[in-house]
């Protein structure tokens, strides 16, 4: 009769989280039920209803919000099952003894909150401890510490699991954060030992974490402190840290207040057009405001024309267009880049977008001559991309354009692209899901050369297949002389 009683206030109350108005309502309750079951196994520790009033309580503890009042009930529990131990079947035993115990193992760890972790096993019952992963505890401590931003302490037990690593798995990116830590920990012996400045700690340790991929906002703690300090440091340098920081942690709104705070406060500094420009960039790709990217990237060019980040916003007003499908408007803002900015970088990226662009020619003039035209140059090759195939171009201020006759597999990336006009050779590597590619295209008589890697087996590396091309290249080359 006292267990049905119990069973149904478990199944009425414990069961269902969502029928009380708060967590401590639950945990009141739930421990309610809990003392019930203990009086009913003091006075029935021979009953008929033991196994089941243990796993049913075991399944109530686990609810728990709170991991250390879990751990402790797990090890009143398990103190509880092993003094009823002789009244128990040995195969009932086991059941209820392993489930008992791996629950425990597991949200002891959860609830752990010491530092010192062999001191801290040593007072858990030893079955239980002997369920417990320490490489898993280390691991946990140290995440908790860098999460708090004591990156000593996270480096020591980092070092700790790095010593055994059966059965953790690290975070995508932990490796690098593991490395930062380390390079911190050298940077305060050094500073300590009288090495290094204050102000070169700070900035070094900020640039080591600025590195990794998913920790870089962690830098700003040092990069604020380090500002704090020192009056006399650069500002906007700082600033501009601070906001790449924030992009490499997808934090687009805080990044964007650094931006307008260099902007703002440093107008007149050489990072001023830097920071314009990115958060142009900000509103081009992350908010997908391409007019107000294009807002913010005219008034780089007309604020900043020496800046350097001109051709940069040329390009970006250009790539802008295009993303809209405006080509006449792509083909006007890559000439104007080309017109503006000729020996930008982006100058020929820009023969490659012309070239697809030109699809769409403004009445009266080829965009194709008018980009020879405004770089001078005689001749170029390049690629783009037409319903996600890469094709092969060249052409020359003569009006003659030509594609190299290959069809590539679909997605095929194109890299390492070059043109050497001298001996009218265009040299890339072309990469789809089964080959890597490094192909050679003499543009005068279309001759192909190519040397391919088959990415399913192990063939000769990358290096190799690059030097047997350079290889046959020459012997066409003596050939021809010949």
């Amino acid at each position: 009769k006292a267990y049905r009683e119990f069973y149904i206030n478990f199944e009425r109350r414990v069961g269902d989280e969502q029928r009380f108005n708060s967590k401590f309502e639950f945990q009141r309750m739930t421990l309610g039920v809990l003392d019930s079951y203990y009086e009913y196994l003091r006075r029935y520790q021979n009953g008929n209803y033991v196994i089941g009033s243990l796993r049913h309580m075991s399944s109530a503890i686990t609810k728990l919000d709170d991991d250390k009042l879990v751990a402790r009930e797990l090890k009143r529990l398990y103190l509880t099952i092993e003094s009823l131990k002789k009244t128990f079947k040995p195969k009932n035993y086991n059941v209820i003894d392993e489930r008992v115990v791996s629950a425990a193992a597991e949200k002891y760890l959860a609830g752990s909150e010491v530092d010192d972790v062999d001191g801290w096993l040593a007072q858990i019952p030893l079955r239980i401890a002997e369920k417990v992963n320490k490489n898993y505890v280390y691991l946990r401590w140290a995440r908790r510490e860098f999460s708090k931003g004591r990156y000593i302490h996270s480096a020591d037990h980092y070092r700790k699991v790095l010593k055994g690593v059966d059965g953790v798995y690290f975070y995508k990116g932990e490796r690098d954060r593991i490395k930062a830590l380390d390079e911190i920990v050298r940077l305060s012996i050094m500073q300590a030992n009288g090495e290094i400045s204050e102000e070169s700690y700070l900035f070094e340790s900020a640039m080591s974490l600025k590195k990794t991929k998913y920790d870089s906002d962690k830098a700003i703690k040092f990069l604020n402190e380090y500002k704090r300090k020192f009056k006399s440091s650069d500002s906007a340098r700082i600033e501009m840290l601070k906001a790449f920081c924030y992009r490499d942690a997808s934090k687009g709104k805080d990044m964007l207040k650094s931006l307008w705070r260099v902007v703002n406060e440093h107008p007149k500094h050489h990072l001023a057009d830097d920071a314009l420009a990115e958060i142009a960039v900000y509103y081009l790709l992350w908010e997908r405001d391409n007019a107000k990217a294009r807002k913010y990237l005219n008034q780089v060019v007309e604020r900043y024309p020496e800046g350097n980040a001109v051709d940069n916003a040329l390009n970006w007003i250009a790539w802008s267009y295009r993303a809209e499908s405006k080509y006449q408007q792509a083909l006007s803002a890559y000439l104007d880049l080309v017109k503006k900015e000729p020996l930008s970088r982006f100058v020929e990226y820009a023969f490659n977008n012309i070239v697809k662009a030109s699809s769409v020619e403004e009445k009266g003039m080829n965009p194709i001559l008018e980009y020879f035209r405004l770089t001078g140059k005689a001749e170029e090759a390049g690629f783009a991309t037409f319903d996600d195939r890469p094709v092969i171009f060249f052409g020359n201020r003569d009006g003659k354009i030509k594609r190299l006759d290959v069809e590539f597999e679909w997605a095929t990336k194109i890299d390492e692209f070059s043109y050497n006009p001298e001996n009218k050779f265009a040299v890339f590597r072309a990469e789809d899901f089964d080959y890597v590619v490094n192909y050679a295209w003499r543009t005068t008589d279309d001759s192909l050369f190519f040397v391919a890697l088959n990415k399913r087996t192990k063939s000769k590396s990358s290096s190799e297949n690059i030097r047997l091309l350079e290889d046959k290249l020459v012997l066409t080359q003596l050939y021809s002389n010949l």
